[in-house]
């Protein structure tokens, strides 16, 4: 293939309406970790596809160039109408890209956003996924990073496997090298964990993952870091989604129970014997479960069972988040800590990599900093009592992260400020000139150092559309998922008191940095406050106008309206220095 001279290497946006080979680039379809994918036509004849092409900045990296090109040789290797087809594999300018199908459905993690799917197309999913992952394993390949995002879906909404960029033959070992142990925290088996052997029993376990997800519209396990995540799968038990979702039958639960084993012995054999065991789970219990789901019940807000919708979640409907003031940010608890054994911790100076090693049920952990995927993984925790004392930004490896910035709104954004914590400016937009990211679309700021950071984006009327504060970024993937305000919530006033502040945060956030109230406005007793919010998972506080009591909540996830009754009795004494 000829060759361009580097120096003429076109930029991501040139490359639509460029010609690559035979395929005229149309637009961007989305962003990821290792490379942009665009809609093409292939001209020869006429049919609609999608090229995943390397950025410029990654051709360089070995790492990247073997993953690409390995998810070309592993797809080669699996002709099957449940795996995405690859067309063709080439280079432009020095940057390999592939050709594959184009799929107009979306992901399965689109379809998840919603909240629980009816039983009926769970199982139809299921089986269709199955299928794809035996005919993998029949090949000796074993995926080892499959989860919802990674499932495509046809205009007829059918299941076709995707991304085998990280897929292992069966006779090898997991890597752990100096990046790391590969996969996503929130789908990884327990014995990933380890320098175990790899087997087709680690895809199954992410299935059942998936499995409880499509049922209860939250993830099992949760952790406010990868690290703490994946010990949760590897020492708590699975939750019983029956206790969740009371439609659900007990052998559903058991399905879910034996898909997630931490033994993979214990596990289904083959993903054919879990969609088979599920059909007999649904069937033996009868119409009633399936009808619950069709009518789109929604779990109750619970602090014993928070639900958490995945990180992908798209309200229906767009809504136009309202004014809010945003005051001075206040200081904000870490809550969740990783007890039971030792951890060491390594570091290289110059910032190659910090090696962690965890006593984990009689093995160890190995792992370097930022080498899991950092999209949020929230799932269900208990919430503490009282939340530990402020802390100061924990030391963290020099680095650099790149920020995901993903619009799942309806309203196109027009600019991003991302600042230091310390900073008291914002500076420029990080956008750049001309630059914005319409609804559906994605965009990724690159080469962020290591810090504690906030950040804000605005529509193109410069009206806020999110905010996060105090986000600590010590890793080199992080993504930020902005979606519309369409639910509500409303502050119920039962104590005795005035209510003068009602912050609302995400749990990544370190600093209370949104106060909903205007000033001077006040909740009185009896009184309620309702605002305009986005689904997902929240951190609330509320406090009363002499400053000397606070409420607090943690990891409310919202999937539908909410509210939030105060009582006298969860108060919680303010200490003079947390008075304002």
């Amino acid at each position: 293939m000829q060759m361009a001279d580097e120096q003429s290497q076109p930029n991501e946006d040139e490359l639509i309406g460029q010609t690559i080979g035979q395929y005229e680039i149309i637009r961007e379809l989305g962003k990821g970790g290792m490379a942009t994918v665009y809609l093409a036509r292939q001209k020869s004849i006429g049919r609609t596809v999608a090229i995943k092409v390397i950025p410029p900045n990654f051709t360089h990296d070995a790492t990247f160039m073997q993953r690409f090109e390995r998810e070309v040789q592993v797809i080669s290797k699996l002709q099957h109408p449940r795996v995405l087809p690859v067309y063709d594999y080439g280079e432009y300018n020095r940057r390999p890209y592939i050709v594959m199908a184009h799929m107009s459905g979306g992901t399965l993690a689109d379809r998840m956003a919603s909240g629980p799917m009816p039983l009926d197309e769970i199982l139809r999913m299921v089986e269709q996924i199955a299928e794809g992952l035996d005919h993998a394993h029949s090949k000796g390949v074993i995926h080892r990073d499959f989860k919802p995002s990674n499932v495509l879906l046809d205009e007829h909404g059918n299941a076709h496997l995707a991304d085998f960029g990280i897929a292992k033959i069966s006779e090898s070992t997991i890597q752990l090298t100096g990046t790391g142990i590969v996969g996503t925290p929130a789908y990884m088996a327990p014995e990933m964990a380890s320098s175990a052997r790899t087997t087709p029993q680690a895809d199954i376990y992410a299935l059942g993952v998936t499995l409880f997800q499509m049922l209860t519209g939250s993830y099992p396990f949760s952790g406010e870091t990868p690290l703490s995540v994946l010990l949760a799968h590897v020492n708590e038990p699975v939750p019983d989604v029956s206790m969740i979702r009371p439609e659900l039958s007990p052998a559903i639960a058991h399905v879910v129970n034996q898909a997630m084993a931490k033994d993979p012995e214990n596990r289904y054999q083959t993903a054919g014997e879990l969609a088979s065991a599920l059909r007999q789970a649904i069937e033996s219990s009868g119409s009633e479960a399936v009808g619950a789901f069709d009518a789109g019940l929604t779990a109750p807000l619970t602090d014993a069972i928070p639900m958490t919708p995945p990180p992908v979640d798209t309200p229906a409907g767009p809504a136009t988040p309202p004014p809010t003031a945003a005051v001075a940010p206040q200081p904000k608890g870490r809550r969740v800590t990783i007890g039971g054994c030792s951890i060491g911790i390594g570091l290289v100076i110059g910032g190659i990599f910090v090696l962690l090693a965890v006593c984990v049920g009689g093995f160890f952990i190995m792992g370097a900093s930022g080498v899991f995927d950092t999209t949020p993984t929230p799932v269900p925790t208990q919430t503490p009592e009282s939340p530990p004392q402020p802390t100061d930004t924990p030391e963290v490896d020099q680095g650099t992260t790149s920020l995901e910035i993903v619009n799942q709104g309806s309203v196109t954004i027009c600019a991003v400020y991302v600042s230091l914590n310390s900073d008291d400016e914002w500076g420029d937009n990080r956008l750049g000139a001309d630059e914005v990211i319409r609804t559906g679309e994605s965009y990724t700021l690159t080469d962020i150092p290591y810090g504690k950071y906030d950040y804000i984006a605005d529509d193109c009327g410069n009206n806020m559309l999110d905010v996060h504060a105090g986000v600590v970024f010590d890793g080199p993937w992080f993504s930020w998922v902005i979606r519309d305000r369409a639910l509500t919530f409303t502050l119920e006033n039962q104590t005795s008191y005035n209510i003068c502040k009602f912050f609302v945060s995400s749990p990544d956030d370190t600093i209370w940095a949104l106060n909903q109230m205007e000033e001077g406005q006040v909740v009185t007793p009896g009184g309620q406050f309702t605002i305009a919010i986005a689904s997902g998972k929240w951190d609330m506080q509320a406090v009363n106008c002499d400053e000397t009591l606070t409420w607090e909540k943690y990891e409310v996830a919202l999937a539908a309206d909410g509210s939030w009754m105060l009582v006298d009795g969860d108060a919680i004494q303010r200490s003079q220095g947390d008075q304002q």
